[in-house]
C-alpha cells in the first residue's frame, strides 16, 4: 500500500494521474502534466521506468494487478 501511495505522490500527487492500465507485468499511468513526475524518486522506487510522452510504464512483475488495484485506490 505504502509504495502505490509513494507512486501517486511521485507522479505529481493523485490528480495528475488521468488513467491506470495493466498489461502482463507492466502498469503504465497516464499523466495530465509528465513535467510534474519526480524521476528520480521512480528510479529509485521501481528498477524498470519507462517514460514516453505523457506515459510512465513501471515494470511490476507478479503483483502488477494488485499493485494497480491499490494505486487506483488512492487516485480517489
Amino acid at each position: 500500500k505504502v509504495r502505490a501511495r509513494t507512486s501517486a505522490t511521485a507522479v505529481g500527487a493523485k490528480a495528475n494521474i488521468l488513467s491506470v492500465t495493466k498489461q502482463g507485468s507492466r502498469v503504465t499511468l497516464e499523466l495530465k502534466d509528465p513535467s510534474l513526475a519526480d524521476k528520480e524518486k521512480i528510479n529509485t522506487e521501481f528498477k524498470d521506468a519507462r517514460y514516453r510522452g505523457n506515459k510512465v510504464t513501471l515494470i511490476i512483475g507478479s503483483r502488477s494487478e494488485e499493485f494497480k488495484t491499490l494505486l487506483e485506490a488512492n487516485r480517489k
